[in-house]
């Protein structure tokens, strides 16, 4: 099976994970990108991730920013599953910019 590699200008920091873990969690990214890059040209794509312990189980605290041809977008979400997580985060992202392509598009077209 071959490894998963992270696109350009995708920065990745606070996963402090083994390769087990990082694996499915690059190809989310990746599938995701290539959802964006559909939708418009991306520049760069920041995810933070910080552990929190609470009680027995950790927290996953992750932040996502994105910067593309239509501006950016911000999210952050708290969960006990990573790969949830990462996941959510990154269709929220796709859909903020998703909403601010179609603003755009409406905005050339009045013109």
């Amino acid at each position: 099976m071959a490894k998963a590699k992270l696109p350009d200008r995708v920065f990745l920091s606070g996963f402090d994970l083994d390769i087990s873990e990082l694996e499915p969690i690059k190809k989310i990214i990746n599938k995701y990108i290539k959802k964006i890059n559909r939708i418009c040209r991306y520049r760069s794509l920041n995810i933070r991730l910080k552990k929190t312990k609470k009680g027995t189980t950790f927290l996953h605290e992750l932040t996502g920013r994105a910067e593309t041809s239509v501006g950016g977008a911000n999210t952050a979400i708290t969960t006990l599953n990573l790969f949830k997580g990462t996941r959510d985060i990154m269709d929220k992202i796709t859909h903020e910019l998703e909403h601010k392509a179609r603003k755009e598009n409406k905005r050339t077209r009045e013109k």
